[in-house]
């Protein structure tokens, strides 16, 4: 009899390539359209590349982090950094992206153009877009590299990438970075299924059991495997999941509190209440209204 092979849980990785206009930079003039999906596979660049949400909200994943987004923050990802993202149930968000080769821009300065040890599951890829620093200096490098006619680009473009490079430098710990990922790669696929099962169906029921199954893992292997990956076990991160929907919600729709926790798998406002006050530090209404 033919042994038939044990079913995979991996997603694919898939690395895509970027094409670079001048070998040192590309960028999207045409918007990104964000749809609200679940994820078949990860997908990883060869460059760093940052974005510039133009509408929208919703949730990126990179690594196993959990990073919601709205309209005017902005993201850096490092070159090799698996990722993906999905925009608030049934919207679709706006992105804008560029890719550089930071390598080549910063090649008088070795030390700054170490841009790949920003990750890790202590660094925060996502800026918000009005208050950081860091935002700014992306959204001049978008200005710069859509200004064709613009004198000294590649001039002006390696400043700005200096800068930005500056102030991760200071505001991330020199040795070591931002830390070790919470788990390996390998490690996040082996559970990549469940999260996708989870940013998918987060305002449902999500029975652990049903989780580890997608996995082809027990119960007790799951949580092993899962706090691994994400420094956390399951239920912590799905609650971290829905709060992080919900403060979305919160601040681009006019749902009410108790709408808002029903469709993001909360079966009570009070125990909404408590979870979002375990994770963001106040109470929902008051984060609605910016009295933090």
């Amino acid at each position: 009899m033919e042994k038939t092979k044990p079913e995979t849980t991996l997603l694919p990785l898939c690395f895509c390539p970027v094409e670079l206009d001048r070998g040192w930079y590309s960028v999207s003039t045409v918007p990104y359209m964000q749809l609200s999906q679940e994820i078949t596979f990860l997908h990883t660049h060869d460059c760093c590349e940052f974005g510039i949400c133009l509408e929208g909200a919703g949730v990126f994943l990179v690594g196993a982090k959990i990073l919601p987004f709205q309209r005017g923050d902005c993201m850096f990802i490092a070159g090799g950094e698996p990722h993906l993202a999905t925009s608030l149930q049934n919207t679709t968000s706006r992105w804008r992206w560029l890719y550089l080769d930071e390598a080549r821009l910063l090649d008088r300065e070795p030390a700054l153009a170490d841009l790949a040890r920003f990750r890790g599951g202590a660094f925060r890829n996502c800026f918000s877009g009005e208050r950081s620093g860091e935002a700014g200096l992306i959204r001049k490098m978008f200005e710069c590299a859509l200004a064709e006619k613009l004198p000294f680009r590649e001039a002006k473009m390696r400043a700005l990438l200096t800068l930005f490079s500056i102030e991760l430098h200071r505001r991330v710990p020199p040795e070591g970075s931002c830390g070790a990922e919470s788990g390996s790669l390998l490690s996040i696929q082996r559970i990549q299924l469940a999260l996708n099962e989870m940013l998918s169906h987060y305002g449902e029921a999500v029975s652990m059991e049903r989780l580890a199954a997608s996995c082809s893992l027990s119960p007790n292997q799951f949580r092993r495997v899962f706090a691994k990956a994400t420094g956390c076990p399951p239920q912590t991160y799905l609650n971290r999941l829905r709060i992080a929907m919900a403060s979305s919600m919160l601040l681009r729709t006019d749902l009410t509190v108790a709408q808002i926790a029903l469709r993001c798998g909360f079966p009570t406002l009070s125990c909404f209440n408590r979870q979002f006050r375990l994770v963001k530090g106040t109470t929902p209404r008051k984060f609605r209204s910016g009295r933090v």
